[in-house]
């Protein structure tokens, strides 16, 4: 049996163009239904939509703990168009709307562990004809306002016995889409040699807990945190570097992402954290380490900073 096409060919508009906005905010959007056939559209509607991905621990039938995954689609918010009642073959229906992203603490996230998606969906009813649906997608942004403490953290040194690794100068705590990390960093080797330096931005993804076993009761399942973290941009010092016994101050710039994968996001389920993460490679000996708290901003800095 051959399928038979929707009606109307949806398309959806964001403007000026806005494929992204921070939550809390308003944007306009133009809707386009151009009619593959006559048709009486009665109602249309516009939702906003929020996908959530995520992976858990859970235990199987031997007790091995294992990454699975949930999926759920939500409606966060509909509203009624004017409808397009009857459109003839090759007419457009045109409308524009203004969307408000409400602040859930839930933007968009593309990681390994956690991806929130944000979708556009429009349906048109037709009378004695099937609905049409039309979606897009776009960004929700956030200023990560709940995580200003994971910037004030002491930064974190290890295995300082073999190399000493001080942070002298660092552009920002605060990282911003397509701004570089510049600073400055004194080391200093106390055994052996130090053949590079390695300083990255590290992404760290940690899911408390998953969906609650269908026939069970309660809000919270069993607990299993899952924790991955990805280097996101990284850069290798190699020039410069002291010998055993000698310290020297070298300066460093990491490249950011145009579009950060994740602002910081701390939900109680999820947790999102960025951190500085510079290695000094010591052969045949631990390698010293120094890590440096670091809060992501995903919205503009006008908006980050009203």
């Amino acid at each position: 049996m051959q399928h038979r096409a929707a009606p109307l060919d949806i398309d959806i508009r964001p403007l000026p163009a806005k494929r992204a906005v921070v939550e809390g905010e308003s944007f306009a959007v133009d809707i386009e239904a151009v009619a593959e056939r006559d048709v009486v559209a009665d109602q249309v509607i516009l939702e906003v939509v929020q996908v959530i991905d995520y992976g858990y621990g859970r235990t199987n039938l031997h007790g091995v703990i294992y990454t699975a995954r949930d999926r759920s689609t939500h409606v966060i918010s509909q509203q009624p168009l004017p409808p397009a009642g009857r459109v003839m073959a090759g007419e457009t229906y045109r409308t524009r709307a203004v969307v408000t992203v409400p602040a859930l603490n839930l933007p968009s996230v593309r990681g390994e562990l956690i991806s929130i998606s944000w979708i556009l969906r429009v349906r048109m009813s037709a009378r004695d004809d099937q609905e049409s649906v039309g979606e897009g997608m776009f960004t929700v942004q956030s200023a990560a306002a709940g995580c200003t403490a994971d910037a004030a953290q002491e930064p974190e040194a290890t295995v300082q016995w073999t190399a000493s690794l001080e942070l002298v100068e660092l552009s920002a705590r605060v990282l911003t889409n397509a701004t570089p990390v510049t600073g400055r960093l004194r080391v200093a080797v106390h055994h052996g040699t130090l053949r590079s330096v390695r300083v990255e931005l590290v992404m760290l993804e940690a899911v408390a807990y998953g969906p609650t076993p269908e026939g069970q009761s309660g809000d919270r399942p069993q607990k299993h945190p899952r924790h991955t973290e990805n280097t996101i941009a990284a850069t290798t010092l190699t020039e410069g570097l002291p010998a055993a016994g000698a310290e020297a101050v070298l300066p460093f710039e990491v490249a950011t992402p145009r579009f950060l994968p994740a602002p910081s996001l701390d939900t109680g389920k999820f947790r999102v954290r960025w951190q500085l993460r510079i290695t000094a490679d010591v052969p045949h000996r631990p390698d010293p380490q120094l890590r440096v708290g670091l809060v992501a901003v995903t919205a503009p800095q006008a908006a980050h900073s009203s």
